[in-house]
């Protein structure tokens, strides 16, 4: 549990902390700000829980960690960053800095969900920590990252620890959106939403993708003519499957970004998944899809039929589409 591991992989760090010469911009600064206004104001607005959302798993690591770095820093000033992205932060080199970067922190605790699922003998065991308090100067910080892969369980046993006054010690969720982890857990955070990632990862340059992804969406329109092209012989392997889960997970990063504002910019914006789903799937739903996205991946690690899987992921969302339109044709027109 603890994170004193010689071999902890902090390269995530430099996201936020190293910039190449003639920079002159902060993709994170706001990022950073928003941490640094909350550590300078931490006697009246500390949350106990914090809760990242957005960007990218490596990039919400970073942050949870810039945290841990402002909350236990013994210099909070780092002369070596440019004017522009500001003074006040972790030095990285005093001894609690030190000790960060090399994962032997006495009071940093890195719960990681990146890889597997984080179970409930891994949050009893923090929790038989926080009673105490912290054991160096700073304050105890409990990362879970990629928190939407607690287990039932281990988020129920957390939400009984963040319910409960834990002097001394804040928790910080890592997620790529709120809507994937309990509602619960989500009102008792403080969350700070990271610059939404456009990277498509080439997924819409590769043209079976956007034939694939435009097949997909018709049949999300109309109910038709999804089968025969995936019951065709060899049309729908395992390449062709991740190829369309990254089309979708590029159209649902964009419907969330139009959900809040139609106009802010984002490569798969123009996709017309991307504007279905904006209309047609709430927070729930989006979250659901995310999470069926997530099954399908798994699934193929156990060598399921490709061509079952999307028909399993393309009837879903269907049915959640069909479910919104049976709504909106019952509702009396004003």
């Amino acid at each position: 549990v603890e994170a004193g591991n010689e071999q902890l992989d902090l390269s995530f760090l430099f996201l936020l902390v190293d910039f190449a010469p003639g920079v002159q911009t902060d993709p994170l600064g706001a990022v950073r700000g928003a941490l640094q206004q909350l550590c300078a104001h931490a006697e009246q607005t500390l949350p106990q829980t914090l809760l990242l959302e957005g960007g990218t798993a490596e990039s919400r690591l970073a942050a949870a960690l810039y945290w841990a770095g402002l909350l236990n820093c013994a210099t909070q000033r780092d002369a070596s960053l440019p004017d522009f992205m500001g003074s006040a932060g972790p030095c990285w080199a005093c001894p609690a800095c030190t000790r960060l970067l090399a994962g032997s922190h006495r009071d940093f605790f890195l719960l990681d969900g990146r890889a597997a699922s984080i179970k409930i003998d891994q949050v009893r065991e923090i929790r038989k920590i926080i009673g105490d308090p912290p054991r160096e100067a700073g304050r105890r910080v409990v990362v879970m990252a990629e928190s939407q892969n607690l287990t039932i369980e281990a988020a129920n046993a957390l939400l009984k620890s963040l319910e409960e006054p834990c002097p001394g010690t804040v928790f910080v969720l890592t997620v790529p959106q709120r809507e994937r982890l309990l509602p619960t857990l989500v009102s008792r955070s403080w969350v700070l939403t990271l610059p939404w990632t456009h990277s498509t990862d080439g997924t819409l340059s590769d043209p079976e993708n956007l034939a694939w992804g435009e097949a997909f969406t018709q049949f999300l329109r109309t109910g038709r003519d999804w089968f025969s092209r995936t019951g065709t012989k060899g049309a729908m392997d395992a390449v062709r499957l991740q190829g369309l889960i990254a089309y979708c997970r590029a159209a649902l990063a964009a419907a969330i970004i139009l959900r809040a504002d139609r106009q802010t910019a984002h490569p798969a914006a123009n996709l017309p998944l991307a504007g279905l789903l904006a209309d047609g799937l709430d927070a729930a739903r989006g979250r659901a899809f995310s999470e069926a996205l997530d099954a399908c991946e798994e699934a193929l690690s156990y060598t399921v039929n490709p061509a079952i899987l999307a028909d399993w992921l393309a009837t879903r969302v269907f049915v959640w589409l069909e479910e919104v339109r049976r709504r909106e044709r019952g509702t009396p027109r004003s």
